[in-house]
């Protein structure tokens, strides 16, 4: 599978990225990326620096609504410190494609020559994505709603691998899979998750219940709530937010 996933990489075409480093934010990724991205930290970076790396406080983007800073950006060169090994998000960077699709919460690079980038096909991009989504399904079912697993930052991945709350069903799964195939126990006693994922996750289960019960302005105000409250999770669960927003006030 990380062959695949390595094969998969090979294909966007690159940009002429300036290295400015200003588009750089913690990216969504899937479970089979996040270990990838994390081996390589550890085979390139003691552990005392990948302590330092992933146990920084996590910061807001100012610029981008629902984005953090990137763990993995060096603060003085704004150079991507696993650039060999970044997700599929960070290598569409730049593309004219994704604007087309007007894909949700994914950044695009505004510095770049338009006419100078490589052309590639919304077809295209929607295959590797499709490729992408099958990669991961063998290893976690639940990539679905309501848990839309493939909108998980960096700080969402490492809450599952650590926080003992998020052990049962498709987060219990995903603990499991990541302790099996990543060593990042040493770091087991110092990681204070601040992500609030656990009671973000129990909100969108409650918020379920509150739809079946066809209390509409209470799931109104719920969704609110759940959009606004938690911005260290990044983007994950917006989509699924806005639709159930959508089937909810389309039927009053």
């Amino acid at each position: 599978m990380r062959d695949s996933l390595n094969a998969l990489y090979t294909q966007p075409p690159p940009v002429p990225c300036q290295g400015c480093g200003q588009c750089c934010v913690s990216p969504t990724c899937t479970v089979v990326e996040f270990v990838v991205a994390c081996e390589y930290l550890l085979e390139n970076f003691s552990k005392e620096n990948t302590e330092k790396i992933l146990l920084a406080q996590p910061k807001i983007h100012p610029n981008y609504e629902g984005n953090l800073f990137c763990k993995f950006q060096d603060k003085e060169t704004l150079r991507c410190i696993i650039h060999p090994a970044r997700t599929m998000a960070c290598r569409l960077f730049g593309l004219p494609v994704i604007d087309e699709l007007d894909l949700n919460n994914i950044e695009n690079c505004r510095k770049m020559n338009i006419a100078s980038l490589p052309k590639v096909s919304p077809e295209k991009l929607k295959a590797w994505l499709s490729l992408l989504m099958e990669m991961n399904e063998p290893l976690a079912p639940y990539y679905q709603e309501p848990y839309w697993v493939a909108g998980f930052n960096i700080e969402c991945w490492l809450a599952v691998y650590f926080d003992p709350l998020l052990d049962d069903e498709v987060f219990g799964i995903l603990k499991k899979l990541l302790r099996e195939e990543l060593d990042l126990r040493f770091l087991e006693e110092k990681f204070i998750d601040k992500t609030e994922l656990k009671d973000k996750t129990g909100k969108i289960l409650l918020l379920y219940e509150i739809i079946r019960s066809g209390d509409t302005q209470t799931a109104l105000s719920l969704i609110d709530q759940i959009r606004r409250s938690y911005p260290l999770t990044g983007a994950y669960y917006f989509e699924e937010l806005q639709k159930l927003q959508n089937l909810i006030t389309s039927h009053q």
